[in-house]
């Protein structure tokens, strides 16, 4: 979904009165993600804005994502410390750069390590908090073939997005070549702003 804004979308207001960094140059993108403050587990009932200004116009694309991790790693973490979630709110700068999902299609991978909370209490929802570090944190997509119903193995704390992501992508790219850099800062909150 795009939309196009003459004055600073709710996402970024909200951001702002977090204390956040707001990118304003044309492609300067601004990640931020929604947490749904009533979580369905193992749905992809999150939100990624990717804000940027052109034109003076503020343009907005949203799409529909996860930020949780996936019943099935939730309730068999990969790590004894339990299985990431993403810190809200949270902003990690310069955080994500471009790479690869397992060496199989381009995404935005780590650029150093982020602190994130951990969940080890094997149920499947996120309930508790404890804190930790992750080095593999990915924002990368959902099937390539279909539109995912469920999160299920596709997130292990990753953030997923259930279609489009061909137009993240893009997106992305679009602001290495209008040279605002190959870097990205993800900023997670919670709530929606529609």
């Amino acid at each position: 979904m795009l939309r196009v804004h003459l004055n600073k979308p709710p996402i970024i207001v909200a951001a702002e009165m977090e204390g956040f960094a707001i990118f304003e140059r044309s492609y300067d993108l601004n990640i931020i993600g929604a947490r749904n403050p009533l979580p369905r587990p193992n749905e992809f009932d999150d939100l990624l804005h990717v804000v940027h200004k052109h034109n003076d116009r503020w343009l907005e694309h949203i799409f529909p994502c996860t930020l949780d991790a996936g019943a099935h790693w939730l309730e068999n973490p990969m790590r004894r410390g339990g299985t990431a979630a993403l810190m809200h709110p949270h902003q990690y700068r310069s955080a994500f750069t471009f790479g690869s999902h397992r060496g199989e299609y381009p995404c935005l991978v780590q650029a150093k390590k982020i602190p994130v909370w951990r969940d080890n209490n094997r149920n499947d929802e996120i309930d508790e908090f404890n804190e930790g570090e992750a080095i593999a944190i990915q924002i990368h997509r959902a099937s390539s073939g279909e539109r995912s119903a469920l999160v299920n193995r596709w997130s292990a704390g990753c953030v997923v997005l259930q279609s489009e992501f061909g137009t993240f992508m893009e997106l992305c790219r679009k602001q290495k070549v209008n040279r605002r850099g190959d870097k990205f800062s993800l900023t997670v909150l919670e709530g929606r702003y529609l």
